[in-house]
């Protein structure tokens, strides 16, 4: 099933904020573990997430920078 990423849910400022620095630093490893966690303990971002995870599997951090960017934008 494809992710409409313009019907996920995202969470607060705070924690996009910290996505968009793990992603400027290329840290893959710790996105897909930041977005795992989240999906984990708050269960109305789990789009969010598993749209993250998917991107960074994909090693697509410019696409996944430019919805981050915009979900920030949008708060």
């Amino acid at each position: 099933m494809a992710i409409d990423a313009n019907s996920i849910v995202t969470p607060s400022l705070d924690e996009l904020t910290a996505f968009l620095t793990l992603i400027k630093q290329g840290n893959i490893w710790e996105i897909q573990q930041q977005a795992k966690q989240l999906k984990l303990e708050q269960s109305q971002y789990k789009d969010f997430a598993d749209y993250i995870i998917e991107l960074s599997e994909h090693f697509q951090l410019k696409k996944l920078r430019q919805f981050i960017q915009n979900a920030i934008a949008e708060k």
